[in-house]
């Protein structure tokens, strides 16, 4: 059976011969157009994209001999994205910390700022009742004080990530300008 591995996280082959010389010389074909020669039994590698199928193969050799040689088929997923919230408070820069504090009335556009492979689906959910959403990115105006949490959840075939971004809503500033008084 082939071996499955993700996309972006270093696998570790190891030649598993018996009686070979250490001077011995080992080429490894990954599959993905990379080739690596050492004397090394073993030998990490990063796959940098998904490759469905790929097969690795080995050659040992002690000058113009061959001395023996493995193949190995080998799936490579994409890998698990990593979830990560980016919001802009009223048009703002946006930010990517774990939290922002706004002041009631204030519009946030919640944007997926994932990184690593690209999710396949997303979900936004929130700690309070607005709606769900799949999409890239959800706005959403924040008009009652409190604490909200906004929890991205990104997914593929390799797995699933989530992100939190915690939203603190102040009160808005009380009017403090005198009023202009008509004489």
């Amino acid at each position: 059976p082939a071996t499955v591995v993700d996309a972006g996280t270093p696998v570790t082959f190891t030649d598993t011969s018996t009686a070979i010389p250490a001077a011995a010389v080992r080429t490894w074909d990954f599959g993905d157009g990379n080739k690596a020669v050492g004397t090394a039994a073993g030998i990490s590698h990063t796959y940098s994209r998904a490759i469905t199928p790929a097969t690795v193969t080995l050659t040992i050799t002690m000058g113009d001999q061959l001395l023996g040689s493995a193949s190995r088929p080998i799936i490579v997923q994409p890998g698990v994205p990593t979830p990560r919230i980016a919001a802009s408070v009223d048009g703002a820069p946006a930010v990517t910390t774990a939290a922002v504090t706004v002041t009631a009335g204030a519009s946030v556009v919640f944007t997926d700022a994932s990184t690593g492979p690209a999710p396949e689906f997303r979900a936004w959910t929130w700690s309070d009742q607005f709606p769900p959403s799949a999409a890239a990115s959800v706005t959403r105006t924040f008009s009652e004080v409190g604490t909200y949490v906004a929890t991205l959840t990104a997914v593929n075939v390799s797995g699933q990530g989530a992100a939190t971004m915690t939203v603190r809503v102040d009160p808005a500033p009380a009017n403090t300008g005198a009023a202009a008084q008509a004489g």
